[in-house]
Formats: structure tokens, sequence, C-alpha cells
């Protein structure tokens, strides 16, 4: 699917928001998985899992929730740093309690920098799941 290197997946049904954010991620040197349902995201977790530093997903993607899929794909990458993106504000949005601490929001439209910005944050805190079962003993 992609050759080496951890990734950021955005998860959005809207393309042209989905295509801004990978390219604005990808010209600061980051690898960009898109997808537009959870179905292809949780494809793309299953394949790509350990690779994932960030994942950044739409408030409503379809007929979804992305507070819950977050929540869901926690479990699946606990290595991963959350973000939630919308065009409402955070205050109106309900967002799964466990999420709430440990969760990033990007407001729509976001501006660059906060996008790379939590982009570069991710990826300075990304351990990947082998490096952090060998620091803890776990292999």
């Amino acid at each position: 699917m992609t050759s080496g290197g951890p990734l950021v997946l955005v998860v959005d049904d809207e393309e042209e928001v989905a295509e801004m954010a990978a390219t604005v991620l990808r010209q600061g040197g980051f690898l960009v998985l898109l997808a537009s349902s959870a179905e292809d995201a949780n494809r793309i977790i299953h394949d790509q899992a350990p690779a994932i530093f960030l994942i950044i997903c739409d408030y409503r993607v379809g007929a979804d929730d992305g507070s819950g899929l977050l929540r869901t794909w926690q479990a699946l990458v606990p290595q991963a740093t959350l973000a939630l993106m919308s065009g409402y504000p955070l205050e109106l949005i309900e967002v799964a309690p466990e999420l709430r601490g440990g969760l990033k929001y990007l407001p729509k439209p976001f501006p660059i920098a906060d996008l790379t910005g939590l982009a570069r944050l991710a990826a300075a805190n990304f351990l990947p799941r082998s490096t952090k079962n060998e620091a803890s003993g776990n292999s």
C-alpha cells in the first residue's frame, strides 16, 4: 500500500478537504493515506496500524460519528495521536469521554500551520509499537 515510514491517515468523505490536507502534509514531508469512509479507514488501519502515528478524522464521515470511530481506532492504533476535525465549534460536538483528554481538535477551515504543527507534534511523540514493546520488556 505504501513504502515504509510513519503514516498519517486522513479520514473525510469530503474529497476536497481530504486532498487539501494530504497535499499540505505531503509538502511538509509526511506520508499520507486517505480514506473516504469508515470501511476504507478500517482496511488501512488493518494493513498499516504499526506505522500510523496520526489519525485525523472528520466529525461526520458519511453516517458515521468521527468521535466513535476514533474511540474504536484508539484500541487498534494506541501509538497514534487522534485528531477530530469539524466545521462545528468543539463545544457543540459530543466527544466520547475516554477521548476528551488526549483528543486534538482542528476547526474547519484550519490554518495550514495548525495542520502541519499537529503532524510535527504527533511525529515527535511517535514510537512504533515494536519499539514500545521492547522498551517495556514485552517483545
